[in-house]
Formats: C-alpha cells, structure tokens, sequence
C-alpha cells in the first residue's frame, strides 16, 4: 500500500506542475499581446538620455 501511495503523489504532483507550466505560458502569451496592444506607451530606455544630456549642456 505504501508503493501506491508514493505512485500516487508523484502522479498528483506532476499533475499539478504540467498545470502550472500552462498557466505560465498562457501568461506570457498575454503578456506579449498586452504589450504589443499598448507599445505606444513604451518608451525606449535610452530616449530620454539625449534630452538629459541637452538640458545638462543648457545649463
């Protein structure tokens, strides 16, 4: 009985983890779709570094 306890909570477990990975991937799947809905409200990291620069030189 013990072994078909032991059969069982690997199943359960794996179960559980196959789950898990779904849900990440169809996280990141909507992720990807909500960024490239919104990508006008991005900006790139390195845009407001010539502006910063200008102002720095102004000064």
């Amino acid at each position: 009985m013990k072994r078909v306890e032991e059969i069982k909570q690997k199943r359960q477990a794996r179960f559980i983890m196959n789950r898990l990975k779904k849900s990440k991937e169809l996280q990141k799947a909507e992720d990807i779709k909500e960024v490239k809905q919104n990508i006008h409200l991005l900006r790139a990291p390195h845009a407001g570094k010539s502006l910063m620069y200008l102002n720095l030189g102004m000064e």
